[in-house]
């Protein structure tokens, strides 16, 4: 059998295995027996053979992890949430309250001004500064929803992501953006969205790639305001977290990874070194393949007991 035909059907067996894995999934499903039995075989031949036949990777990276429910739905889990909820709550109170406080003081003087050593504290005050009312409003449903979102799915990184998208586009703006005076915690909130949208792009998890795609979907138009194209919006605070909340999406995309889901027929060996003798389970009987592991998946189902899985 030539590489392309064999590929072809391991792919359809994964796609088909792993639609079909789930038990409580076959009872209600109208896929014959014969089918769901056949399709749990050439998946455990397909895993078998791809710790082998390097060409057989994508097979197993295709599929989409669902977290364990014993971790998402733990009482722990619900106090991470309400945890991170209350986090980000008393960071957007912390900025309503410093415009409150600082009535008339001009506070947003404060801000930071590139290449000028008044400029410098900026980079730590600037975040919690804002032009205005309109512009603190702006700021505070997405800084909720992401800060919520960000210490919820991802507590190990969170800390570390979080200081860098607050101290790193200040740095970068004091170098690099042009004169004038950038305040607002934008920054932020570019950062933020970039890191879990990039986040669900790269992961196999499949809250990451929900988170993503809500992101996507709430603030997807703030792409604009990384292009200069509106006066007085600092697009190069907006560009520089953006870059910064992405690269550390790449750089941390191996933490917070949470436990998935396993079915019963993962974790299955194959302890023969020879090809043309591969065990396969089959409704609980083992039976020895006298043919290559090929043949048999490009074959008719092997004959044996009926069952609904």
């Amino acid at each position: 059998m030539n590489r392309y035909r064999y590929r072809r059907i391991v792919w359809y067996g994964c796609v088909l295995g792993q639609s079909v894995g789930d038990r409580r999934c076959c009872r209600k499903s109208p896929i014959p027996s014969e089918l769901v039995t056949y399709a749990r075989t050439v998946l455990r031949t397909a895993f078998a053979l791809t710790r082998r036949r390097t060409g057989l990777v994508f097979c197993v990276r295709m599929q989409l992890h669902s977290a364990d429910p014993t971790y998402t739905r733990s009482e722990r889990a619900r106090d991470n949430f309400r945890l991170a909820a209350k986090l980000s709550i008393g960071f957007v109170a912390i900025l309503w309250l410093i415009p409150l406080l600082g009535w008339d003081l001009e506070l947003e003087r404060f801000g930071v001004r590139p290449r000028q050593w008044l400029g410098l504290p900026g980079i730590l005050v600037a975040p919690l500064l804002h032009a205005g009312f309109i512009h603190l409003i702006a700021n505070t449903l997405p800084l909720l929803v992401l800060g919520t979102t960000m210490l919820h799915l991802y507590p190990t990184a969170a800390f570390r992501v979080l200081s860098a998208v607050y101290l790193g586009p200040g740095i970068a703006v004091w170098l690099l953006a042009r004169d004038g005076n950038h305040v607002g915690a934008s920054g932020l909130v570019y950062g933020l969205v970039s890191y879990i949208f990039v986040a669900g792009l790269i992961r196999r998890d499949r809250r990451a790639i929900a988170a993503s795609l809500l992101v996507a979907f709430m603030y997807g138009t703030l792409v604009w305001g990384v292009l200069p194209i509106r006066n007085g919006v600092s697009w190069e605070t907006h560009l520089a977290a953006a870059l910064i909340g992405a690269s550390m999406a790449i750089a941390l995309r191996h933490a917070d990874i949470p436990p998935r889901t396993r079915y019963s027929w993962e974790g299955e060996t194959d302890d023969d070194p020879d090809e043309t003798k591969t065990p396969i389970a089959i409704v609980g009987q083992a039976i020895e393949a006298s043919v290559p592991a090929t043949e048999l998946i490009a074959g008719t189902p092997p004959a044996g007991p009926k069952s609904r899985g």
